[in-house]
């Protein structure tokens, strides 16, 4: 949350300091074709901007956001009526309406509240369309063409396409990187960082639709569990798991390995590229390693069942054939592969 904070923070002093510098070129090139009304009126926006340096600061960015929307609206409104609808100063009013919606997405993002995009297009588009439909009745305040038009249109619309190009670029890299999070959370699980229940089960379903004879499965589990978590504590537990998915990660390296539920993992291999003797490897590294923590050396085993799948087995059978076997390996000692 504070990481998003800061980010927006950060876009919000970028894009006022943007919108400042463009006020200021602005109100120069109206001192230079005597516009005197729109210099005096850029004094009060400058100074607006400048105050919003000190909401951003304070983090009152749905305020900064509401205050700018408005000042836009007005501040391109007030310059169509002085000087006219082919200046494009609606551009910067129309150019908004996507912002709006980005902030949307962001308020999302951060908890906060809804900035009202529809209103405020709405509102827009009305003072887009009314300050353009005065000029075309009445004329502008100042008939200025020429270079001066000329250059006032080539400054908008460029000024009006960067700030599109810039803010529909961050907002495809902010849904891309959402997916991307989105992703990771629905297939993998966050303590031991392996594919979780739901990933490995699409696994297995693709293998069962192939009809892949080859494919085996491995349900493991911890020996003691629960009792290594009475004894140790649950943090201890955590780490046995993490440091038991870097084993598996590291021997079964040709498969698959998820993490099924609780302590039991589930491996997926087929026999063209590893055998299931992989597994007893796995059960020796395991039994061979010690963990030290908090000045303790503790020591844990694992019991497996492992079962190549049949000639058009369904993926429940071919399941629970592996936790049988799991369970037998368990009720006959514990610490043992059974195949």
């Amino acid at each position: 949350m504070n990481s998003e904070m800061r980010t927006n923070q950060f876009v919000s002093y970028v894009t006022n300091a943007a919108i400042l510098i463009l006020v200021l070129i602005m109100m120069a090139i109206y001192n230079l074709i005597g516009a005197k009304i729109l210099v005096v009126y850029s004094f009060f926006v400058t100074a607006f901007y400048l105050l919003n340096f000190l909401l951003i600061y304070k983090k009152w960015l749905r305020l900064y956001i509401w205050s700018t929307y408005t000042m836009l609206t007005i501040y391109m409104a007030v310059c169509t009526v002085m000087l006219g609808y082919n200046y494009g100063f609606n551009l910067y009013s129309m150019s908004t309406i996507p912002l709006i919606y980005y902030v949307k997405y962001i308020a999302k993002k951060i908890g906060g509240k809804d900035p009202k995009p529809v209103f405020w297009t709405i509102s827009i588009m009305l003072s887009c369309t009314i300050s353009s439909l005065y000029t075309v009745y009445h004329g502008p305040v100042y008939n200025i063409g020429g270079i001066p038009q000329i250059v006032f249109l080539g400054i908008n619309i460029v000024t009006v396409c960067s700030f599109l190009f810039y803010f529909s670029r961050r907002m495809v890299i902010l849904v891309i990187d959402s997916e991307e999070k989105l992703e990771i959370q629905a297939n993998f699980d966050a303590l031991t960082k392996l594919s979780n229940r739901y990933f490995m089960r699409n696994i297995l379903l693709n293998a069962v639709q192939e009809n892949n004879t080859k494919a085996w499965i491995a349900m493991i589990d911890i020996d003691k569990f629960k009792v290594i978590n009475d004894n140790y504590g649950h943090n201890v537990g955590d780490q046995i798991l993490k440091h038991l998915a870097g084993i598996m990660t590291q021997v079964c390296k040709d498969c698959t390995v998820s993490r099924w539920g609780g302590e039991e993992f589930l491996i997926y291999g087929e026999e063209d590229s590893v055998s299931t003797d992989i597994i007893e490897q796995l059960r020796k590294t395991v039994e061979d390693f010690t963990l030290t923590l908090n000045d303790q050396s503790i020591k844990f085993t694992i019991t497996a069942g492992v079962s190549a799948r049949e000639d058009r087995q369904t993926m429940d059978k071919w399941i629970i054939s592996a936790d049988n076997k799991l369970y037998s390996g368990k009720a006959s000692g514990r610490n043992k592969v059974v195949y």
